[in-house]
């Protein structure tokens, strides 16, 4: 894949906005299994909800509100 690969210095370049560069403590593997446990329930409420009613109706609960 790494052959695929051809730099552009101009298009290699990105904005430091919206990127979190502080140091993120290791998740432990308890923690790492919940976190995985978390997002699996929400993608099977996504896919059950999905036949229900149009995306266009979609709540927002499963967004994160970070602005």
């Amino acid at each position: 894949m790494e052959a695929d690969y051809n730099h552009v210095a101009e298009l290699d370049q990105y904005d430091d906005v919206g990127i979190d560069n502080e140091r993120q403590e290791e998740l432990s593997v308890n923690e790492r299994n919940e976190v995985d446990r978390r997002l699996a329930q929400e993608d099977r409420m996504r896919a059950n909800m999905q036949g229900r009613r149009p995306g266009a109706f979609m709540d927002d609960e499963f967004e994160n509100d970070e602005e």
